[in-house]
Formats: C-alpha cells, structure tokens, sequence
C-alpha cells in the first residue's frame, strides 16, 4: 500500500520560499521573481503529461540548488546578506538592553516604594518577589499563545528601540533618586540583589535564545526531509 500524503504544490512551493527567505542572500523581489519563474517552468512541464510532483521537482532543479542560488546571490546583495546575517545579533544586544533597564527600574523601583509606603519587604521579600515574576512571565510566554505572539511582535528593532527610549530616562532619574532616599546598607543591598537579578535574566535570555535556535534548526531539518 501507498502511505504517502498527497503532494501539496501549494504548500510545497511555500516551503521552498521559506528555504530562499531564511537563506538570508535573496530578498523579497528576488523570492517572487524565483517563484515566477518555478511556475512558468511547472506550466510548461505540465503539457508533458507529468504530475505535479514531478513537474514541481523539474521545475526547481533547473531553476538552481539552493546553496548555488545562495552563492548567486550574496554577490548581488551585498548589503542585505550582511543586514541578515548582523539583524540577530543586533536584535539579542536590544533585547537585552532593554530587559536590563526594565529590571533596574523595578528593582529600585520597587525599593523606593517600599521605604516611602513604609510596607516593610525584608530584601529576601523583594527578591523572591521579583524572582517569582520573571518565572511566572517566562511560564506565560511559553505556554500563553497570546503572550509569546506579543513577544514576536515586540522583537522588531524599532520597537526594542522604542523601549530603550523610553525606559532610559526613567532608569536615570531612579538611579539619581535611590542613593537620596535609601539609606547605604538598604541601597548596598538593593545593588546585591539588582547583581542576582541581573545574572539570572541574562542566564535566561541565554537559554530561550538557545532553544529557539534549537528549535529553528529542528523545523528547518524537517522541512529539509519533507
């Protein structure tokens, strides 16, 4: 018996776009004038009386292997290969900028409510606190499918900009402000456990940008296969 699923040219067609895309040498014209040219080559190759597999397989061989169209390419688009290939690295330098503001600003932020409230948190309060936030966000954004499609709408450059704008001053006039109305030992402590904290973020953000990569790798072998 045939256990094969039936060929999907559409999906298939899909599939070797994202392969060109995540090459990061072809850009979006250079995509749709690829795939303009595989279907012009299906057309034809479909009066031969081939079945669409089989023209789909023609089509995109004589149109190029992917690593030679790459090679192709990359002299022609010089700098949006390299825009490619740097967009990652600048994007996890923003990321992590920005969640270090963001956790300075609570970290002092909550320390100055807690003496002007007069709540009376122990540092272990606080840390604990801000510990059980950060696990209860990173449980959202990989369970949520709310939270993580927000998180993929906020990894876009401008937006981590925007962030970083907004955040700085705010992170200054706190940092300006906490030596005043802290007393040395709580503000030597609130520097302790902004240290910890900062260690563990930067321990997470190194792990999830890990298992996205990992996972990436793992999506691409399969769609290799298929």
């Amino acid at each position: 018996m045939d256990y094969r699923s039936k060929f999907n040219l559409i999906k298939s067609i899909g599939q070797w776009k994202e392969e060109l895309s995540k090459s990061g040498a072809l850009t979006n014209d250079n995509i749709l004038e690829l795939e303009s040219h595989l279907i012009d080559e299906i057309e034809q190759l479909d009066t031969l009386e081939l079945n669409e597999e089989e023209c789909f397989l023609i089509a995109k061989k004589r149109i190029g292997q992917l690593d030679t169209l790459k090679s192709e390419y990359q002299k022609v688009n010089v700098l949006h290969s390299f825009s490619h290939r740097i967009e990652p690295y600048l994007k996890g330098i923003l990321v992590y900028l920005s969640c270090l503001s963001i956790v300075n600003i609570l970290v002092y932020g909550f320390y100055l409510i807690n003496v002007k409230q007069g709540l009376g948190f122990s540092h272990n309060a606080i840390l604990i606190g801000l510990l059980g936030g950060l696990i209860i966000a990173s449980i959202a954004i990989v369970k949520s499918p709310k939270a993580n499609s927000m998180i993929h709408r906020l990894n876009n450059i401008f937006i981590l900009f925007m962030i970083l704008i907004i955040s700085k001053p705010i992170e200054f006039f706190i940092y300006q402000k906490a030596p005043q109305l802290l007393d040395m030992e709580v503000y030597a402590m609130s520097r302790w456990v902004l240290l910890v904290f900062q260690i563990i973020l930067f321990a997470s953000i190194l792990i999830g940008t890990f298992l996205i990569v990992l996972k990436k790798k793992r999506s691409n072998q399969l769609i290799i296969q298929s």
